[in-house]
């Protein structure tokens, strides 16, 4: 996909941003993420049975994530199993209020939602990860080098000006809705350009018809 020289530039600066905050001793592993994300063609694992969301807190980003996708999964005919985890959570709480707002002005619901703590067997266990962040992946695939081949950021998947999708914790309303919008724009994007051109529905899994 071509790309402006304002998404250039706002990918590099956030590249700049994430070593200052990885420090030292993983620069150079969020360097790689990003060269990678930034410059290759992203090949997603199949078949694609259970497909997991995750950001820091499991409060605002992963859970519109899930609750979207799992939407659009079952519009489509998946069946798919839709989850989502933080890297660095309290099991047990409810989504953000304005996360909730935000989803139910499209007619979901997080009312029953719980955060969860993103642990070996979720790793495992999934098929596809999607993350918020170029450094969440770094994170991610350090803690669980073997998920490696299956986790991808979100950001790759719709036409943004970053990679990122900024965590909108501490944010108004509206930002968490503006949130919501780049996240349904790649789960669009991901389901449009894999199921749609490069997988076929088979037995309500994603599979590679390549």
């Amino acid at each position: 996909m071509p790309i402006s020289e304002t998404q250039s530039a706002n990918w590099l600066s956030s590249f700049r941003g994430m070593v200052r905050i990885a420090g030292r001793g993983c620069a150079a592993v969020v360097r790689r993420v990003y060269l990678t994300e930034r410059l290759f063609e992203p090949h997603l694992p199949s078949p694609i049975r259970k497909v997991l969301f995750v950001c820091k807190g499991n409060i605002c980003r992963s859970p519109m994530g899930e609750v979207y996708f799992r939407r659009k999964a079952r519009e489509l005919g998946l069946q798919l199993t839709v989850q989502s985890a933080g890297l660095d959570t309290t099991s047990g709480r409810a989504a953000h209020p304005y996360a909730i707002e935000a989803i139910q002005r499209h007619g979901m619901t997080l009312a029953n939602h719980a955060t969860q703590s993103l642990h070996r067997d979720l790793a495992e266990q999934a098929d596809l990860i999607i993350v918020m962040e170029v450094a969440q992946r770094a994170w991610l695939t350090r803690l669980y080098p073997q998920a490696r081949g299956k986790v991808f950021v979100a950001g790759r998947f719709g036409r943004l000006d970053s990679l990122d999708i900024a965590d909108p914790f501490s944010g108004t309303p509206k930002e968490f809705q503006v949130c919501f919008e780049a996240i349904r724009e790649c789960c669009d994007g991901l389901l449009n350009r894999y199921v749609k051109r490069h997988h076929v529905a088979e037995e309500g899994v994603l599979r590679d018809a390549s």
